[in-house]
């Protein structure tokens, strides 16, 4: 139980750092970065966003899964929901207003090459993602879809196993076919949520454990070296069979989560469990503000390795998640001293315990 709960911690971490490579500093707009073609540092700029940092997504989900399965019962629905709007949806609203706020106005005034959102729809979804996904923090309508999840799981916690089942298959179509009902953004994050319900129900997490890691890592770079392609020179070539290559997508999100549950479990047990612990605090604070981080560090920091293509760049770009989290580690602790009551609600009620660190 303790080493599952130290596992539980550490992928968190690596899985979050993961993602800051998905936002990744480059110095160039979309547009000019797909122009660079197939030479090796796109090959590895889409490689570490493709198989470590969209790859990390499905396992925060499959973990949340888990857990709620078991804590939802312990509390009143209201209790409940209560909870996860003070941990996910308050602090999600409050990161997009300051990052809003601040990347604008640097945008606007400044020399910072941003989105600027025009007022209404578009400005409401940088904030609240109603109906999109911001462009500034975009990573935040993650926060908004899990907390929706949240919403139901006392209702699918309670599902009979065939029922349950339904509604998975159910969720795996949406994301297949990509409906757009507006009640999640992306039902990629209730098929993984759906799916730690069902590995909580049936004790999976162990076994998943047991799995050999090479098969299961071999298997995963060659799946992984199909999404690169697609990637970097497939796009037109996929473009007619989406749903093959939402079916794609999923079967390697998943081989992902296998692969990094069962790294997570290993270095839980070793050496580098205690040093990575004691990121884990400030694992969300990094998740809410590495973009903010990107916009307004990366860009100053960035042009002393190199922008994209340039000789240093990959060196700046396999570190920036290392940036990161030193970043979010002195934002977390300069808040607990200056403001703790702000600490506490920016991260969701999670840097509470450190204040004493």
């Amino acid at each position: 139980m303790r080493q599952r709960s130290r596992a539980i911690g550490i992928a968190r971490v690596l899985c979050i750092c993961g993602i800051v490579y998905v936002h990744a500093w480059t110095g160039l707009v979309i547009e000019d970065l797909r122009a660079q073609g197939s030479g090796w540092q796109s090959i590895f700029y889409w490689t570490l966003i493709e198989l470590i940092g969209r790859s990390s997504v499905p396992l925060l989900s499959i973990i949340s899964g888990w857990l709620v399965a078991s804590s939802v019962e312990k509390r009143s629905y209201g209790s409940f929901v209560a909870n996860k709007a003070n941990s996910l949806i308050l602090p999600m609203i409050l990161w997009n207003l300051v990052s809003v706020s601040m990347v604008m106005a640097l945008a606007t005034w400044g020399e910072l090459r941003a989105p600027t959102p025009s007022p209404i729809m578009p400005l409401l979804n940088e904030i609240f993602h109603f109906t999109a996904a911001g462009q500034i923090d975009v990573q935040n309508a993650f926060l908004r879809d899990i907390f929706i999840c949240m919403m139901f799981a006392p209702l699918l916690v309670r599902l009979p196993n065939r029922a349950l089942a339904v509604v998975l298959g159910g969720a795996l179509l949406w994301s297949l076919f990509g409906w757009q009902l507006y009640l999640l953004l992306r039902p990629q994050i209730l098929l993984f949520f759906l799916i730690g319900m069902f590995v909580r129900r049936y004790r999976l997490d162990m076994a998943a454990g047991n799995l050999l890691v090479w098969p299961l890592f071999l298997l995963f770079l060659v799946a992984g070296a199909g999404k690169v392609w697609m990637s970097v020179i497939g796009q037109q070539q996929v473009q007619g069979y989406p749903v093959l290559v939402a079916a794609f997508d999923n079967g390697l999100r998943l081989l992902a989560a296998l692969l990094y549950w069962r790294l997570s479990l290993r270095l839980a047990a070793g050496r580098w469990a205690a040093p990575i612990l004691k990121a884990e605090p400030y694992s969300f604070l990094l998740f809410c503000s590495h973009v903010l981080i990107i916009w307004l560090l990366f860009p100053v920091i960035g042009p002393w390795f190199g922008r994209f293509g340039q000789p240093g760049y990959p060196a700046f770009l396999l570190l920036q998640p290392v940036f990161a989290l030193a970043a979010a580690i002195v934002l977390g602790r300069a808040l607990l001293r200056i403001w703790p009551a702000a600490a506490k609600i920016m991260s969701g009620g999670r840097l509470k315990s450190t204040a004493h660190q």
